[in-house]
């Protein structure tokens, strides 16, 4: 790696990769952390020029092929049409990597920051370094999985530094040090090489979050991250999280301590991005409602400053919310301040599992929670961890009947191990990079004494016969054999019917393939009639039972 003798004007490229995948959550890829990357060198370095590009979001996608690591999944993921369906084809997700090169070659730049949020997509991110390397460019990379695996990201040779942990501070300093004296061991959680070794610098604290300037959102046009045909934007309104649940990885990144930004502060960015022309604003915090009081007064202030005034906004919580913060009257405050949909993180219904996670759980508080949402009229989805290592199969099946009784959406999350997370050092697990590519919830790679991968796939696929079931609007309670003889319609609704009665007349999964109906190899209905005998009925979105 060599520098310029003297550079008098630099330009950074702050890059979000593409992905490759079964699917992708379309809805949040706004890369804020870029956007606070930004603002801060502008802040700190006003010569340097800096611009994002998200080579992710708005870029389309194209089938590729099938991962030889993920062969093993393609008897379960068959084509299907029925609104049961699993995954089938492997996508590529955003801009090729032909267009990445000739977009960094056009931007004549310096240096290219890359972020590495997520395990699995580290391969990615390496080929975007590897491009921008090519290029003649210096490759910064940082994120989650950086964080990590500082190591295993700073030995490859596509990359010429990382940066772990919040990565505001520590890129100022290190562009500081590229300008002048290059002495990179001054830098805090820096990754470098000298003499092709790596060292690592010591971890330091990050400027106080009421310092960072708001992110930087003019590389983007409003039309790029929409919700429901409305411009888009996140807002963080503290960062880390006061829980330590043995299978999350949040700490790896914020640390231990949970800090919450100064009310002023947030209000004040929601009211710039509303005249910036955003309507939609999803808080992207761990833990959004922990100080209940604060978020209080933050929401009566939104509702003040918005909605009494005619200006109606939308607030969502995508990341999710733990349920133990809210009650009746955070929740008629979020609702009379622009919320109205809930993502609850429960897990799992099992308090026993609760404990061996650390993860805090008061069934009666998730009920009460449910209970009030409900009556305010919220939609509700309520996320459940399918194929945790040190739950029983049993378990899982009377959590999700447990949530099938409920009138909220079921969310499925396929468990998948996170790299150096509390449950991954527990288990003394090494990861290899056929485990890192895997840790994602589309691979349904946990398994156990207790469970095989095709249970959890089981499980997954209950979760969507069941939602199709709860979408119907009834003004009454029925049986299901009368929901399906009796309900007009058409198209995927119509096949998703007939398809239903053959799965409750049975017990078997059966899929649309083809312009055929078939039965799916690798589905245990053994399991699916366990659940049904759990269960005894489904409760809908509207309130209604439909039994069985």
């Amino acid at each position: 790696m060599t520098f310029p003798s003297t550079i008098f004007i630099m330009k950074l490229l702050l890059i979000q990769p593409p992905i490759q995948d079964f699917y992708e959550t379309k809805i949040r890829l706004q890369p804020i952390g870029l956007c606070y990357l930004k603002s801060s060198v502008k802040k700190y370095l006003p010569e340097i020029e800096v611009k994002i590009i998200d080579f992710h979001s708005d870029w389309g996608k194209r089938t590729i092929q099938w991962p030889s690591e993920l062969n093993y999944l393609k008897e379960y993921h068959i084509q299907d049409e029925s609104p049961f369906c699993g995954f089938s084809n492997y996508f590529h997700f955003g801009a090729d990597w032909n267009e990445i090169e000739n977009i960094i070659k056009q931007e004549k730049a310096d240096i290219a920051g890359i972020s590495s949020l997520f395990s699995p997509y580290y391969r990615e991110a390496l080929q975007t370094a590897g491009i921008a390397k090519k290029l003649g460019l210096i490759t910064i990379l940082g994120g989650s999985h950086v964080s990590a695996m500082p190591l295993f990201t700073l030995n490859k040779p596509e990359v010429d530094f990382i940066i772990q942990k919040e990565g505001e501070k520590p890129l100022v300093e290190l562009l500081k040090e590229i300008l002048s004296s290059k002495n990179f061991e001054n830098v805090p959680n820096l990754g470098y090489k000298k003499n092709s070794k790596p060292y690592l610098t010591k971890i330091e604290e990050n400027y106080s979050i009421n310092e960072l300037p708001v992110p930087d959102l003019t590389d983007f046009e409003l039309r790029k991250y929409k919700l429901e045909k409305q411009p888009m934007t996140f807002i963080i309104t503290s960062r880390g999280c006061p829980y330590s649940c043995s299978f999350c990885s949040v700490r790896t990144t914020f640390g231990r301590l949970y800090r919450k930004r100064n009310n002023s502060l947030i209000l004040k960015e929601i009211e710039k991005r509303y005249d910036d022309g955003y309507r939609v604003f999803d808080f992207e915090d761990d833990n959004l409602t922990f100080h209940k009081g604060e978020m209080s007064i933050l929401f009566d202030s939104i509702k003040k400053q918005f909605t009494d005034n005619n200006k109606p906004i939308k607030l969502t919580a995508m990341n999710g919310l733990s349920y133990l913060s809210l009650d009746e009257d955070i929740l008629l405050k979020m609702k009379e301040a622009g919320f109205s949909e809930l993502n609850l993180a429960l897990v799992s219904s099992d308090k026993n599992l609760h404990e061996t996670t650390k993860r805090p759980h008061k069934i009666e508080k998730y009920l009460n929670v449910i209970e009030t949402a409900y009556k305010l009229k919220f939609n509700i989805v309520s996320y459940q961890i399918l194929g945790f290592p040190e739950e029983s199969l049993d378990s899982q099946m009377q959590t999700l009947a447990f949530n099938a009784n409920l009138p909220v959406l079921l969310g499925a999350s396929p468990f998948y191990l996170t790299p150096y997370s509390p449950i991954a050092l527990k288990m003394n697990r090494n990861f290899s990079e056929d485990d890192i590519f895997l840790s994602r919830l589309t691979s349904f790679a946990a398994q156990s004494k207790s469970f095989t991968q095709k249970d959890i796939y089981t499980l997954f696929i209950c979760t969507r016969i069941f939602n199709f079931i709860k979408s119907f609007s009834l003004s009454k309670d029925i049986d299901i054999k009368t929901l399906i003889q009796k309900t007009k319609a058409e198209g995927r609704i119509k096949l998703g019917l007939h398809l239903l009665e053959k799965i409750f007349d049975t017990h078997k999964l059966f899929c649309y393939s083809q312009k055929k109906i078939i039965e799916h190899p690798n589905f245990n209905s053994e399991i699916f009639k366990e659940i049904i005998n759990k269960t005894k009925f489904i409760k809908t979105l509207s309130g209604r039972n439909i039994i069985f």
